[in-house]
């Protein structure tokens, strides 16, 4: 019965977390929100892969860690939002974006869902399904796809009842660009660094341009987590004012990998996908190296539990310290001498993984100022593994090591990277791009 198998799923999702992942258990304070999700899903171990993913993901967005995420894989299956985007500014949510809903327009007051209004359903929830407790960096779009209606009040002050419809979400191609909105500045706006090739075309088209600018301001509110630092470097000569090494830069982390047995079964897993599918002989023998690094990890662990006698539960005789570098602590970065001498970042809590580790890098530059919001706080958790349920074709995300400030509560996890200048959303930036207003100002 392909029901069960949803509810056992879930289930095991949730003994996951609470006992491989690296981002820990939920968070003390959410029994209740817990509980909504678990009985939710209990309720509807015969439902579909629709109320499957409503209930995963509102169970992982307690963690705080946008890391975790489930992922269909039903051939034919189509993810789906309600064809627009919202935010919330103290008890008010306001529509920001509009995808495919033609009864919305941004600036519109997202009143009541169902027979409810949304801070009723926040306060009886403990406020505790959107990532965040804080209002602006809370996510809302997973909440309002659980409901068939909800109450609007447009700008002029009159109220409506809508139904809640289905827009497939098609696959979007990140944008990377330039454009001089004026004459000494140049406005770059980059969605991701998963491809660097894609970053190295626009640096070059880009660089006449950089060479007599003033200023640069780069938009990275919408990106992506994918990338690593080494996908960086076309750009960093523009963001620095000085030479610096890598290592400067990108310092080598501490982080603790927690080498649970199902966590190293998994990872030993793909690392044997990933070698059968290897012809590059240094990649295969990069792969039995990371397997038998494991294996040895996780006898390790396994002894020391046993010499502690604790629990399988008791995660701190499940990590061990090791080291990860960025791959460019031994590359010399030298200062583009034409570069603008001004550089302003513009961050928001959709910037994710690789910006936030970019805007961390380069934040302390005298040229630079970030403005905006703090970023997502994906930093704190990395080395991704997976597991996939196959009898309902979902794949489970989630990290098996986190940073040693993370383990320290020194962490940016729930707080993100902060800006150097702070400017809070409010109803008027669903029409007016307030924080790149005030970049041109600058």
């Amino acid at each position: 019965m392909k029901g069960y198998a949803y509810y056992s799923a879930f289930t095991n999702l949730a003994q996951t977390i609470q006992q491989d992942a690296a981002c820990g258990y939920v968070r003390s304070g959410d029994a209740t929100a817990a509980g909504y999700s678990l009985a939710k899903a209990s309720r509807e171990a015969k439902g579909c892969m629709d109320e499957f993913l409503i209930s995963a993901r509102q169970y992982l967005a307690m963690t705080g860690d946008r890391n975790c995420r489930v992922i269909p894989l039903e051939q034919g299956y189509r993810e789906w939002d309600n064809g627009f985007h919202a935010r919330r500014t103290g008890e008010h949510v306001y529509v920001t974006e509009v995808t495919g809903e033609t009864e919305l327009k941004p600036g519109d007051e997202i009143y009541a869902v169902g027979n409810q209004t949304l801070e009723e359903l926040r306060k009886s929830l403990g406020h505790n399904i959107f990532y965040e407790n804080t209002d602006e960096r809370e996510n809302w779009d997973q909440f309002f796809r659980m409901f068939q209606t909800a109450v609007v009040f447009p700008g002029d002050g009159s109220g409506k009842k809508i139904a809640l419809k289905h827009f497939p979400v098609s696959d979007r191609t990140p944008e990377l660009s330039f454009r001089m909105p004026k004459a000494d500045t140049v406005l770059m706006k980059i969605e991701s660094f998963a491809d660097p090739d894609r970053l190295a075309a626009l640096m070059a088209e880009a660089a006449p341009s950089l060479a007599g600018a003033a200023k640069l301001i780069l938009d990275l509110r919408h990106c992506e987590a994918d990338g690593e630092p080494i996908h960086f470097q076309p750009l960093l000569p523009y963001l620095i004012d000085h030479d610096v090494s890598g290592e400067e830069l990108f310092p080598t982390r501490t982080i603790c990998t927690s080498y649970t047995r199902q966590n190293v079964e998994r990872l030993v897993h793909r690392l044997r996908e990933l070698e059968s599918e290897c012809t590059d002989p240094e990649a295969r023998a990069y792969a039995e190296e990371a397997i038998a690094h494991a294996q040895e990890m996780g006898d390790r662990v396994t002894a020391l539990r046993r010499t502690e006698r604790m629990l399988y539960e008791r995660r701190k005789f499940n990590e061990i310290e090791e080291t990860e570098e960025s791959g460019l602590e031994n590359l010399p970065i030298a200062a583009a001498s034409d570069a603008p001498k001004q550089v302003i970042l513009l961050t928001d809590t959709d910037t994710c993984y690789a910006g936030e580790w970019l805007v961390q890098a380069v934040k302390g530059m005298n040229k630079v100022t970030v403005l905006g919001r703090p970023t997502a706080g994906m930093l704190d958790y990395t080395d991704l593994i997976y597991m996939d349920y196959e009898d309902i074709e979902v794949r489970f995300i989630y990290p098996m090591s986190r940073t040693k400030e993370a383990k320290e509560g020194r962490g940016v996890a729930f707080k993100g990277v902060e800006p150097d200048i702070y400017i809070p959303f409010t109803r008027e930036e669903c029409t007016n791009d307030r924080i790149l207003a005030r970049a041109l100002e600058l």
